[in-house]
């Protein structure tokens, strides 16, 4: 800087520090080489940054984000490739497989995961239940059921058949000739008949069993399809409703008989239990109707779903009032709304097409007495317009109250057999129930056995009735037996009290005695409460504690004779 310089020269300063900033400047400057470019920093020569010509900084801090971003992406299999777990003998995937596929083989295959044979099969595309062996061919065997017009004869299962015992073999081949017997023209055009039966057999005769045998015969017989080569099957969707504490036991009961736990080889039949929510409610009935198979589902929620169908049912409206006062009703919706609407549109006409109108290929009653004994239920309003035309009902107790429960129920499973129940009541319920007075005539007892003789004779044709004395041959002699024990002191006790202060009260009630002395017959110690605190708020056999026990002494009770209350005399 100062080569040029001599000893009492003349140093012009504003060059001086111009000159200087530029060689600092020059210092700090980018140096191309090549095709490079090489920054500096300070006097130094490192390197610092090396980059391309023509690209900035930023950019390439961005490609270079962009990249390591992807390359942790499990889907790129160029950049990323996870390491795979060591070889074991568990049910784990590797992490390569993709997460749909996974999830799906990693589906629970068994209801009972303790059973080393699946009972039940969830598949992997729908959340139905396959229980049965997909894989077993169906094995005819020697219990014929009769089809008209069928080129080739219809057997139950012989897993099942060989189970049937002689009520149940008779149970379903009743029920068989009264809804199945015409099946093979179901789908004809002009067939609107309605075949159905009553299957009352008693509690513990196997209705259940007779039930799960029909539907899987009609759901798995090879010969039970369309003509003309379809390959589609005559009867694909079948429908349960009973009442919801019984569904859970349906549930057991196919897993039971058709189930692989029980070491028998039998085709599989797909089972859908009863949906949670609305939300899940199209998924499983879309998946019902397309797939087939059996759809099990409450009285309740089946009304709650189809009741909107009926005719002069209100129609459901979104309930939002218009923004603006004394708008036109032809005012156009916006895009979402009417998007909206249409959806909500397509799954009513669907769940109509699949639930009510035309409904199921078969429906089953269980309990069917309880769901059209009164004609003001909504279930009993849904079930006479469900357009179903085979109809299967299984009651332990037919008759319940009156004749009209039973006129109901019937008229339901064949319509028109009894007439209507103005002519009902004429014909049959006032001459029986006249008939049945104690102080009745002979000409009305006479008029009453040849009703009832008429009835029967009506109803027989698709009710099939037995009670518990079929069963008297495979159950040991029952026994009863009556046992008189003696009252304690204590609770001879507390009824003498009872007694005084029903006489001072002149309380003469059956069922208030009842209820008062019924914790006395099970035992005293249920009438006592802790001290100081509010009966409502305890239970009755609460102990009392140590810390609020009093020390006083109780009194024993005077010594009296431990005989039966019969022997001991009046009270009073």
């Amino acid at each position: 800087m100062f080569e040029n310089i001599t000893l009492g020269d003349m140093i012009d300063l504003e060059q001086l520090e111009k000159r200087t900033s530029t060689e600092k400047e020059d210092a700090r400057a980018t140096r191309k080489e090549g095709s490079m470019v090489v920054r500096r920093k300070g006097s130094g020569n490192k390197l610092v940054r090396v980059v391309k010509r023509g690209t900035s900084l930023r950019a390439f801090k961005k490609q270079v984000r962009k990249n390591s971003t992807k390359s942790r992406l499990s889907g790129d299999k160029k950049e990323y490739q996870p390491r795979l777990p060591p070889p074991s003998n568990n049910t784990k995937m590797p992490a390569t497989v993709p997460r749909a596929k996974k999830r799906a083989q990693l589906q629970r295959l068994s209801i009972d995961n303790s059973n080393s044979t699946s009972s039940g099969q969830l598949s992997p595309t729908t959340k139905g239940m396959v229980i049965g062996d997909p894989t077993a061919s169906y094995e005819d065997s020697d219990f014929v059921l009769e089809v008209s017009g069928g080129s080739t004869p219809v057997t139950v299962c012989k897993s099942l058949a060989t189970l049937l015992k002689e009520h149940q073999a008779d149970g379903l081949k009743f029920c068989w000739r009264n809804v199945c017997s015409q099946i093979m023209k179901y789908k004809q055009e002009g067939n609107e008949d309605i075949h159905g039966a009553i299957l009352a057999h008693n509690m513990g005769l196997g209705k259940s069993f007779q039930a799960v045998c029909l539907l899987h015969t009609l759901l798995t017989h090879p010969s039970l399809t369309t003509p003309a080569g379809t390959g589609g099957r005559i009867i694909q969707r079948a429908l349960l409703i009973a009442p919801v504490n019984t569904l859970a036991n349906w549930e057991t009961e196919f897993l039971k008989w058709i189930g692989k736990s029980e070491g028998r080889s039998i085709p599989a039949i797909r089972f859908y239990p009863q949906w949670e929510g609305g939300k899940q409610k199209m998924r499983v009935v879309k998946e019902w109707y397309d797939s087939g198979g059996i759809l099990c589902v409450s009285s309740e929620r089946y009304a709650n779903a189809t009741k909107g169908y009926l005719d002069g049912a209100k129609k459901k409206t979104s309930g939002k009032k218009s923004p603006v006062p004394f708008m036109e009703v032809d005012k156009k919706v916006d895009a979402k709304e009417a998007k909206k609407q249409a959806k909500d549109a397509a799954e009513d006409s669907f769940l109509r097409k699949a639930l009510f109108n035309p409904g199921p290929d078969i429906v089953v009653l269980d309990e069917v007495h309880g769901m059209l004994k009164s004609n003001t239920t909504n279930i009993y309003k849904c079930l006479c317009g469900l357009k179903t035309r085979l109809r299967l009902g299984l009651t332990g107790s037919p008759v319940q109250n009156n004749l009209l429960e039973y006129f109901r129920m019937a008229s339901w499973m064949k319509p028109d057999c009894l007439g209507t129940e103005i002519n009902f009541t004429r014909k049959f319920l006032d001459p029986i129930m006249d008939g049945m007075a104690s102080d009745c005539t002979s000409s009305q007892a006479e008029k009453q056995e040849q009703a009832t003789t008429e009835l029967h004779g009506i109803l027989d044709k698709f009710v099939h009735r037995r009670d518990s004395n079929i069963l008297a041959k495979d159950l040991p002699f029952l026994q009863e037996s009556i046992i008189h024990v003696r009252q304690s002191m204590v609770q001879t006790k507390l009824y003498r009290e009872f007694r005084k202060y029903q006489r001072e009260t002149d309380n003469k009630g059956f069922f208030k005695q009842y209820h008062a002395l019924r914790p006395v017959s099970n035992h005293p110690a249920v009438l006592i409460y802790p001290e100081g605190k509010n009966k409502s708020s305890s239970r009755p056999n609460t102990p009392v504690p140590e810390s609020s026990r009093s020390n006083t002494p109780v009194p024993e009770p005077e010594e009296k004779p431990r005989i039966a209350p019969e022997k001991f005399g009046k009270f009073d």
